[in-house]
């Protein structure tokens, strides 16, 4: 088994989860400073018997461990109360789950000497636990912490987590699965913040109230150093609108995340320039290879929108939004012309489409790819 193993005799191995590591190892005097495991020996060669030796065994072994790293002011291997969230949330979902069911009866006898039966549910039994294990974070971490449990643990309040699920699940039937998928990952981002800088390790323990507005501005902050400025906004209106709910719902009072990424700027220094000789000679040259490093079926387009733009100067938008095209006009020195659609025109030019010339190769890479027949097979009409 994992916790046993043979040598001369059989010997009862206690694994030390790897981020106490450096403490056990500190607290016993471990040369080179980690200790990943500690060995009992159980004196026996018979199997039978090491398995009867083995629970006792790795008791004292864990005594012995928790003892030195109290010695040593550390806090013990076997104190729960280090993750009492995980613990508080465990016990909100079982009462959740199970707390109507009825586990008894019991006889009350009224101010009238009458003899009643009533249930006993487990929810009494549940709540009598969150209360002992309220009352041990309290001896260990503090009044702040065992209200805390106990508030988590008896529901009274909505965690950020749980208003976020609510939350969604009004959401995907109104937005795409993409844009559900997005708010999740946003969310993501701001437990590993706090996590990391608020000292909130989970969003199930925390309240949408300990989220302050000086929390919200310095996650912000943070973002803005590893994310475009318009990636931030679009996360902090992510956590506008969750916040929003909330306060329609009667679960916050305020947003902590209102006009945070107001006047908020690019600061990451993508500042759009020209394209160097050397880099439009590169791109120029460019093959299948470097246009389609996936092996798409992208390549040949790229490359002809690419020498369409050069031939042509028309913006990038209007060359990927050609549909219908036809003559206009007749010859000069650039050849025929088409009509191109495009967003960027109808702003600039005041219309829904702009005449560009022709070169002769330009015609015959459009008459290629967007005009198959002079019926137009595809829905589009042949440049002749």
């Amino acid at each position: 088994m994992a916790n046993l193993r043979r040598g001369h005799a059989w010997c009862a191995r206690l694994h030390i989860p790897q981020d106490r590591w450096g403490d056990v190892g500190r607290a016993l005097g471990t040369k080179g400073g980690l200790k990943r495991e500690a060995v009992r020996t159980l004196g026996t060669t018979v199997y039978r018997e090491a398995l009867r030796r083995r629970e006792p065994a790795l008791a004292a072994t864990r005594t012995d461990i928790d003892n030195a790293l109290q010695r040593a002011r550390l806090r013990p291997l076997t104190d729960w109360t280090a993750g009492w969230e995980q613990r508080a949330v465990e016990r909100r979902e079982a009462l959740r789950r199970h707390g109507h069911h009825v586990t008894g009866t019991y006889e009350v006898t009224t101010d009238a000497a009458d003899v009643l039966e009533a249930e006993e549910t487990a929810g009494t039994v549940i709540a009598d636990l969150i209360e002992r294990d309220a009352d041990a974070v309290g001896r260990r971490r503090g009044r702040v912490a065992r209200d805390g449990s106990e508030r988590i643990a008896l529901g009274r309040t909505l965690s950020i987590a749980q208003a976020s699920r609510e939350w969604l699940a009004g959401e995907e039937g109104r937005v795409r699965a993409g844009t559900v998928a997005l708010l999740k990952a946003t969310l993501g981002h701001l437990a590993s913040y706090l996590a990391a800088h608020e000292g909130i390790l989970r969003l199930e323990a925390a309240d949408l109230a300990e989220v302050t507005r000086r929390m919200a501005g310095d996650f912000i902050a943070f973002r803005q150093t590893e994310v475009a400025a318009a990636t931030v906004k679009r996360e902090a209106s992510t956590f506008n609108g969750l916040w929003r709910w909330a306060i329609r719902r009667g679960h916050a009072e305020q947003n902590p995340w209102t006009d945070q990424t107001a006047g908020l700027r690019e600061t990451r220094g993508h500042r759009e320039r020209g394209y160097m000789s050397a880099e439009l000679v590169k791109l120029l040259r460019a093959g299948r290879a470097d246009l389609a490093p996936s092996r798409g079926g992208y390549a040949a387009t790229f490359w002809d929108l690419i020498r369409l733009a050069l031939l042509t100067g028309a913006r990038a938008d209007e060359l990927l939004a050609l549909r219908v095209l036809r003559r206009v006009g007749g010859r000069n020195r650039c050849g025929r012309c088409c009509r191109a659609q495009g967003r960027a025109a109808g702003r600039q030019d005041g219309q829904r489409a702009r005449i560009i010339p022709l070169h002769a190769f330009a015609r015959r890479v459009i008459r290629d790819q967007v005009g198959v027949t002079a019926k137009g097979d595809r829905g589009y009409t042949a440049v002749a």
